[in-house]
C-alpha cells in the first residue's frame, strides 16, 4: 500500500508556510542560549520555547514538541503513556534529551520518555536541529532537546487545579522564597487519569469492518506524584550555584496492544534526579562551569496472567547514572573557544522473579573530552571547529569491551544584511546502549557484537530576522515577519535495528547503511502587536541504502509534516473583571508512514486541531484556561497499534498569592 497524503494536509499547505508553531512571538527566540555569544548563530535552525507556550489545561510535553518543525513525536496511548521524540528523521535513541543538564536517554533502548518530563515545572525548552551545544553528550544525530526547570527570582506562591476528559484530575502548588541573591522553590503535583477513551476494535481484521465493535480502553489508568525542589544562590559577585532535585513516582496499567489487551498487567516507576551546577566568571571573557548529577530510575512490571508474553510474572529494571563535568569558555578579540571534560558511570540491574530472584548487573564507565575553537572575520563571518574524543568500557557479561569514539564538526555563519546564513557539516556517533548489548527481558536479547552507529551530516540554511516592518503613523508596529529555510542531509552506517527470531524473541543487529535528506521552511508574522501566526513545513526522505529490492523507505518517519499556530490577544472585557483574553489554535498534520521495514503496514495520515482560551483576571491573582484537544475528533494511531484519544476537554484554574 503506497504512502499517501490525506485531507488535512491542505490546511497545512495553505496556512503553515510559517516559525515553530509552538509559541507566540514572545515565546520563541532564535539561537539557543547554551551556545557561546560568538557561536549562537551557528544554531540558526534552533528555537526556544517558554512562557505561555508551556502553560495550559491538559497540555503535555509531547504535545508541545509535536508542534515543532523537524520534530517527530511517537505516542503509545493517553496521559502518562510512553512518548519519545526524534529530530530530522533520526531515531529517538539518536536524539539526546536533557533535563536540568542531566541526560534522560535511558540505558535500555536509548530513548527518553517525554511523558516523565514535568511540563508544569519547566521554564524553558531549547530545541536544536542540526548543530548542538558543546555539552550535548552524546552529540545528537539530528539534534538535541534541553529542558530547563523554572528558576525562582522572587517570593511567590501559586496553586492550580485541572479537570478534563477521560477522568483527568490534577492538583499542583508552588512556593518560592528569596531574592536575586538566594531563592528556593518547592513544587508538588498529584495527577490521575483513567484514560478510558473509546476506540474501534477491528478484532485483528483490519480490512473487514463487519465485526468491528466500539470499546473503551481498559487498564490504562495512571497516577503521578511529582516533587521538585530548586535552589539558586550567589556565592560572591562572580559565582553562582544552582541545585536541582526531583522525585517522581508513577503507577499505571499496561494495556498491551489494541487487538490483544492486557487486563491485569501493572507497572510502577520511580525516578530520583539530583544535580548541582557551579558557574564562575573567572575574568574578562572567561567563564567556568562545573556540574555533577545523579539519576536513579526503577521500573517494576507485574504480569500475573502472563499477558505480555514475556514469560515472567514480575520483573524489575533499575538504572543508575552518575556524572560530573567541567567546562571552560574563553573569548578574546576575534577568537573564542571552549573545553569540556566529562566522566560518567552507568549501571543497569535486571531482576526476574519466577521460582526465585535472578539478578544481572551491567556497568559502563565513560570519559569524554570535547573542544571548540572559533574565529570572527569580517569577510567570512564566524567559523567554528568542534571535536570530541570518548572512551567507554562496559562490563558484566559477554559484551565486555572497551571502545573509543570520536567526532568532529565545522560550522560557518555569515550575516547577510537582514539575517544570517549558516553551514554545518561533520561526523557523529552513537554507542550501543547497555540494553542493546546485554538485553533486558526474555523477549529482547542482547548482541555483544554490536558496532557503534556512525555517520556524516550537513545542513545549510538562512534565517531572516530583520525584515522591514510596517508601522503606523503613531509608531506602533502593524506587521513584523521572520522567515527561515533549511536543507539537510545525513548518511549513516551500522544503524542498530531489531529483528524477530523463529523462537519469538528479538535481537538487535547492525542494519548496514541509510541516508536521510529533507527541507524545512518556517515563518512567523506578528500583526498589530495583538495577533501572531506562525508555523512550519517539514519535507523528509529517508532510505535504507543497504536494501537492493523491495521497500527502502525508513519506517516510522512521516515524509511530510506541517504545523500552524494562530493566536490573538486582547484587553478585557473589563466589565467581567477580566484583564486579558487570549485565544489560540494549533493545527498539526503528519503524512502516513510505514510501520515495518517491508512496507506492508501503513500508519494512516493524521491531523489534529487544538483550541485554547486563556483568561487572566484583574489583579493578576487568578487565571482560567480552557482547552479542546483534537477538536475535530480525528482518529489517530501510534506505531504499535494503540488508538490514541479523540476529542478531549480540559480546564485549569490557577490562583497566585
Amino acid at each position: 500500500m503506497p504512502i499517501q497524503f490525506r485531507r488535512g494536509a491542505l490546511i497545512g499547505l495553505v496556512l503553515a508556510v510559517l516559525v515553530p508553531s509552538s509559541a507566540g512571538a514572545q515565546d520563541v527566540t532564535v539561537r539557543g542560549s547554551r551556545l557561546s555569544p560568538a557561536s549562537r548563530d551557528e544554531a540558526a535552525a534552533s528555537s526556544q520555547i517558554r512562557g505561555s507556550a508551556l502553560e495550559g489545561a491538559g497540555l503535555s510535553t509531547p504535545e508541545v514538541l509535536r508542534r515543532e518543525t523537524g520534530v517527530t513525536v511517537t505516542e503509545t496511548g493517553g496521559y502518562g503513556a510512553l512518548s519519545t521524540a526524534a529530530i530530522r528523521g533520526a531515531t529517538a535513541a539518536q536524539t539526546s534529551v536533557f533535563l536540568a543538564g542531566l541526560r534522560l536517554n535511558d540505558d535500555l533502548t536509548g530513548d527518553a520518555d517525554l511523558s516523565r518530563v514535568p511540563l508544569w515545572m519547566i521554564g524553558r525548552i531549547e530545541v536544536y536541529r542540526g548543530a548542538v551545544p558543546l555539552e550535548a553528550d552524546p552529540w545528537g544525530v539530528g539534534g538535541a532537546i534541553f529542558f530547563d526547570p523554572r528558576v525562582p527570582k522572587r517570593t511567590e506562591a501559586s496553586a492550580a487545579a485541572t479537570v478534563g476528559s477521560f477522568g483527568t484530575r490534577a492538583l499542583e502548588g508552588r512556593v518560592a522564597i528569596g531574592d536575586d541573591r538566594a531563592a528556593v522553590l518547592v513544587g508538588l503535583r498529584a495527577a490521575h487519569a483513567k484514560n478510558d477513551y473509546k476506540f474501534v476494535d477491528d478484532r485483528g481484521t483490519r480490512f473487514d469492518t463487519s465485526d468491528d465493535v466500539e470499546k473503551r480502553r481498559a487498564n490504562s489508568d495512571v497516577d503521578d506524584l511529582d516533587m521538585w525542589a530548586l535552589g539558586r544562590f550567589r556565592l560572591g559577585e562572580r559565582t553562582r550555584a544552582v541545585l536541582t532535585s526531583n522525585e517522581l513516582t508513577r503507577e499505571q496499567g499496561v494495556p498491551g496492544l489494541a487487538v490483544a489487551e492486557a487486563m491485569a498487567t501493572r507497572s510502577k516507576t520511580r525516578r530520583s534526579l539530583h544535580g548541582l551546577e557551579l558557574a564562575h566568571q573567572c575574568g574578562e571573557g572567561c567563564s567556568f562551569t562545573g556540574t555533577a548529577g545523579y539519576v536513579r530510575t526503577s521500573s517494576a512490571y507485574d504480569d500475573p496472567l502472563l499477558e505480555l508474553a514475556g514469560g515472567k510474572r514480575r520483573s524489575l529494571l533499575e538504572g543508575i547514572r552518575g556524572e560530573a563535568s567541567s567546562r571552560l569558555e574563553l573569548r578574546g578579540g576575534p577568537f573564542d573557544g571552549g573545553l569540556q571534560l566529562r566522566l560518567s558511570r552507568e549501571e543497569l540491574t535486571t531482576s526476574a522473579f519466577t521460582l526465585g530472584r535472578t539478578e544481572e548487573v551491567r556497568r559502563r564507565d565513560g570519559a569524554r573530552v570535547a573542544a571548540r575553537g572559533g574565529v570572527q572575520s569580517e569577510v567570512f563571518g564566524h567559523a567554528t571547529v568542534m571535536g570530541s574524543f570518548e572512551r567507554q568500557g562496559t562490563s558484566g557479561g559477554d559484551a565486555d569491551d572497551t571502545r573509543t569514539y570520536g567526532a568532529v564538526r565545522f560550522a560557518l555563519t555569515r550575516p547577510i544584511g537582514v539575517g544570517v546564513a549558516s553551514l554545518n557539516l561533520g561526523s557523529y556517533y552513537r554507542a550501543p546502549t547497555l540494553g542493546e548489548l546485554y538485553g533486558y527481558s526474555g523477549v529482547v536479547r542482547g548482541n555483544g557484537a554490536l558496532l557503534p552507529e556512525r555517520g556524516r551530516m550537513i545542513d545549510v540554511g538562512v534565517r531572516l530576522t530583520r525584515l522591514p516592518s510596517i508601522r503606523a503613523t503613531s509608531g506602533k508596529t502593524l506587521l513584523r515577519t521572520e522567515l527561515a529555510g533549511f536543507l539537510f542531509a545525513r548518511d549513516a552506517t551500522d544503524l542498530v535495528a531489531f529483528r524477530r527470531s523463529s523462537l519469538g524473541y528479538v535481537t538487535p543487529y547492525n542494519l548496514g547503511s541509510a541516508r536521510a535528506q529533507g527541507a524545512e521552511l518556517e515563518m512567523r508574522a506578528e500583526l498589530w502587536e495583538r495577533a501572531t501566526i506562525g508555523g512550519g513545513l517539514t519535507f523528509f526522505d529517508g532510505r535504507d541504502t543497504s536494501r537492493t529490492t523491495g521497500n527502502d523507505l525508513l519506517p516510522f518517519r512521516p515524509r511530510f509534516k506541517s504545523s500552524l499556530l494562530a493566536e490573538a490577544r486582547m484587553d478585557g472585557p473589563a466589565w467581567l473583571g477580566v484583564k486579558t483574553t487570549t485565544l489560540s489554535c494549533v493545527h498539526v498534520y503528519e503524512s502516513s508512514r510505514y510501520a515495518d521495514p517491508e512496507g506492508l503496514i501503513v500508519i494512516p495520515a493524521q491531523a489534529t486541531l487544538d483550541a485554547a482560551l486563556t483568561i487572566a483576571f484583574v489583579g493578576d491573582h487568578t487565571s482560567f484556561d480552557f482547552r479542546i484537544r483534537n477538536l475535530l475528533d480525528a482518529q489517530r494511531f501510534d506505531t504499535v497499534g494503540f488508538v490514541l484519544p479523540g476529542r478531549a476537554f480540559f480546564a485549569t484554574m490557577e490562583v497566585f498569592l
